[in-house]
């Protein structure tokens, strides 16, 4: 389930600036990373392999040509000048450890770590945004961090109370709705069109329908069509990244009326072999 998150995760940190990111790391970061350290950290978390982004940055900074940037600019950066040095708490793209180490080298600068918070803080909480204005205001004084105590907790999403773990939600949305599969999608809109024909069909002629055999095709057609369109509105309505670990607990009645919808397309499979059966023999 890690897969999705983190897909989206990597998706979201490099779909902007592109042209910026690659000529800052082409230049300053990738010649001086060792691909074989990489690796080994990365093959301790299998799950997570294809997205160590190091893997396309051969390909992409051959072609870049940004340069190389002189040794010293991976020497840490050592000064007497006053700094607010600010992390999140969950920040997965910059470690706190990091931050926290660079701030050493800083000997006038004031560290913060932010609870609950993950990358960007300036950007989620303002309250990183109080300490910045207050250290501008007054760099060599104490920022007012009061605020730290007021964070709200994060309310963490666990398996069983808020989701039911599924890779399908996940898998629908980027195949169908996102255009990734068009043939799939083609076939799912033909499958629904005929759902929605034998239903009309049903409702034409419900009451001449004198058995099961006959009732069951057109009541599988309509559980389905209702459950499809309540997963419809539960992917389009659910945030993409928890899809990623499976459905809303919200959606427990939608588990359910799959499973009626399959009971029903059995027994409508056996109402119609006993039909035949039956038939069968009376020919006999």
């Amino acid at each position: 389930m890690i897969e999705p998150l983190a897909q989206e995760g990597f998706k979201n940190i490099f779909s902007r600036a592109q042209g910026m990111y690659y000529s800052a790391e082409c230049r300053e970061e990738f010649p001086f990373n060792d691909p074989v350290t990489q690796q080994e950290i990365a093959s301790q978390y299998p799950a997570l392999a294809n997205f160590l982004p190091s893997i396309s940055e051969p390909a992409i900074c051959a072609v870049w040509d940004a340069g190389v940037a002189d040794a010293s600019e991976n020497q840490a950066v050592m000064s007497d000048v006053p700094a607010l040095v600010l992390a999140g708490e969950y920040d997965p793209v910059t470690s706190p450890l990091f931050t926290q180490a660079a701030a050493q080298n800083l000997s006038a600068s004031r560290f913060y770590l932010l609870p609950y918070f993950g990358h960007a803080v300036q950007d989620q909480s303002h309250c990183a945004n109080q300490l910045a204005a207050s250290f501008i205001q007054s760099p060599t004084s104490e920022p007012d961090a009061a605020c730290l105590q007021n964070l709200s907790k994060l309310d963490f999403v666990t398996v069983g109370n808020d989701v039911i773990p599924t890779r399908l939600a996940y898998w629908a949305n980027r195949e169908i709705l996102q255009g990734g599969n068009p043939l799939l999608a083609a076939v799912l809109t033909l499958v629904i069109l005929g759902a929605a024909v034998q239903v009309g069909m049903f409702a034409l002629k419900f009451k001449s329908m004198r058995s099961w055999a006959a009732i069951l095709p057109s009541l599988t057609a309509l559980l389905a069509l209702a459950a499809l369109f309540w997963f419809y509105r539960v992917i389009t309505t659910t945030e993409v990244t928890l899809l990623g670990f499976g459905l809303p607990a919200s959606a427990r009645g939608l588990v359910g009326l799959w499973v009626a919808t399959a009971v029903c397309a059995l027994a409508s499979i056996a109402a119609q072999f006993m039909k035949r059966k039956g038939m069968n023999m009376k020919e006999k």
